[in-house]
């Protein structure tokens, strides 16, 4: 009887360590950001280069931003500021995705750009030139100061979904181009993407 407890037992060791075994070795980044994707609901790196990809193809071939360009007839100013986070999650990445976005921008080479700290420095300074503590008569109006032509602003929000017993997170984000002296929106793009991991519904 000891014997069969005993062999029992050792199997049953063995069957653990060989489901819970780590297996270790390197890959690709893209074969990481598929695993990654793969194993968690929530925004990776890739999400934000890809968002970034299809926000720049939309408004490069938006007909509003093809006849603004044409008018304008020179490359435009524009000032970028960060897509805020409008999701529930205070730890989302929205650095990444705000430097994702800052990259395809530049290499588009439609623009010439305003860098952050260029921006915060403009918008502080608009704030209080129209706060009334200078002169209206020499406050800077909108899209006068620094020459800016364009300014381009966001959120991106999530929606979580349930559907077949699993909850799926639906992440978008929301771009609008503006035309900084006039206000009139010049381009508005999207992208949305749903995300969810499938739990092993057994565990050690």
């Amino acid at each position: 009887m000891k014997k069969t407890i005993l062999a029992f037992l050792c199997c049953s060791l063995f069957l653990m360590e060989g489901c819970s075994g780590v297996t270790a070795g390197r890959i690709s980044s893209e074969e990481g950001d598929v695993k990654a994707s793969a194993i968690t609901d929530k925004w990776i790196k890739k999400d934000s280069e890809n968002a970034a990809k299809e926000i720049m193809n939309q408004l490069e071939t938006h007909r509003g931003f093809q006849r603004y360009m044409a008018k304008l007839n020179r490359q435009p100013i524009l000032y970028i500021r960060d897509v805020s986070n409008q999701t529930e999650d205070a730890y989302f990445p929205i650095a990444e995705l705000n430097n994702a976005l800052l990259k395809e921008i530049s290499r588009s080479g439609d623009f010439i750009l305003l860098d952050r700290a260029a921006s915060k420095k403009l918008e502080e300074e608009l704030a209080y030139q129209h706060s009334g503590a200078t002169k209206r008569k020499t406050a800077k109006k909108v899209g006068q100061f620094e020459n800016v032509d364009l300014m381009i602003f966001g959120e991106i929000t999530m929606q979580k979904i349930s559907e077949d017993g699993e909850t799926i997170k639906q992440y978008t984000v929301n771009m609008r181009l503006t035309d900084l002296e006039t206000g009139v929106e010049v381009a508005r793009m999207d992208y949305e993407v749903q995300k969810f991991m499938e739990r092993s519904r057994f565990s050690w």
